[in-house]
């Protein structure tokens, strides 16, 4: 692939990425200003926005710098927040309850690392109060929460797991243990559970089973093994500015953005704006540029 046309897949792909993150930014200030009350469901939802906003900016400035192949890392990323955002709001009955989990949860994650740190510090007789209060902070603040939905989410884990283990589980594994006829233990049942298939496929594939492990072996280092090869003698070291995984992630993240569209509308309906005639405009822009991508690569 010539410079001057990488170049301009470059610039075409992170000025897709930046429009796609101005339409969800509108769209969460918008839902945002109906959030008046600040209740809990709509507080973690708008959460769960701005950090799917920030991962795609981050994937778009790698993209605009050719660094393609390392914003899979990123896009694994993006997909498993996706994944939690469209679980935790697919059903409206159901997303205080699960606001409340996902709260608890995070607060336990910081109550176990500090006791991590709080244990090791004793062992080499270091100051320990710091730790030791905000953990006395986070206890008495779930159990003494004014919110019905955060006090019974911890009140079943204090009972279940928090003095028990070392290691929480997520919230979705916790939430679907005692509530969900399907107990969800991965991201491929979380998958399952939002109904994230390939549309192109009549919904025989879930979109899991597409990108995931392609994902999975970028964030473990299994593709090290490619990072060079010998021909003819010689070392031939990958690119790092390779481009040849563009058009597929360009694909998936524009599919996420479609999931997440169609999940908070449905749920949230009025209170969740979309402009219709914009998403039309980046569904033809996607393919335009996939299609680019992928004809660049073959003739490459």
């Amino acid at each position: 692939m010539n410079n001057d046309l990488a170049n301009e897949l470059m610039d075409e792909s992170s000025s897709f990425f930046v429009s796609i993150h101005d339409f969800i930014r509108e769209s969460t200030s918008s839902f945002n200003k109906t959030n008046n009350k600040s209740t809990i469901e709509k507080d973690v939802t708008i959460k769960y926005m701005v950090e799917w906003l920030k991962i795609l900016d981050s994937i778009a400035i790698l993209f605009y710098q050719g660094r393609v192949d390392s914003a899979q890392v990123l896009t694994r990323t993006l997909f498993e927040i996706t994944l939690q955002l469209c679980y935790l709001t697919k059903d409206k009955k159901y997303v205080r309850d699960k606001a409340g989990y996902i709260i608890v949860v995070a607060d336990i994650k910081k109550y176990k690392y500090n006791k991590v740190l709080l244990e090791n510090k004793e062992k080499y007789k270091l100051d320990t109060q710091e730790e030791k209060i905000k953990n006395e902070e986070i206890i008495t603040n779930l159990r003494n929460s004014n919110i019905l939905e955060i006090r019974e989410a911890f009140e079943f884990i204090e009972n279940k797991i928090l003095f028990r283990k070392k290691n929480i589980k997520e919230w979705y594994e916790i939430y679907s243990s005692r509530h969900d006829m399907i107990y969800i233990g991965s991201n491929r049942q979380l998958c399952k559970a939002i109904e994230f298939y390939d549309g192109e496929k009549e919904k025989e594939i879930l979109v899991y089973d597409l990108v995931y492990d392609i994902l999975s072996q970028q964030a473990h280092g299994i593709t090290a093994i490619d990072s060079f090869r010998i021909i003819d003698g010689e070392q031939r070291f990958r690119k790092y500015d390779c481009l040849s995984n563009g058009a597929w992630q360009i694909n998936s993240i524009y599919k996420m953005l479609l999931k997440i569209v169609g999940t908070l509308k449905s749920t949230f309906d009025e209170e969740f704006y979309i402009d219709i005639e914009l998403l039309v405009k980046y569904n033809e822009e996607m393919r335009r540029i996939k299609e680019k991508w992928s004809k660049a690569c073959k003739n490459s």
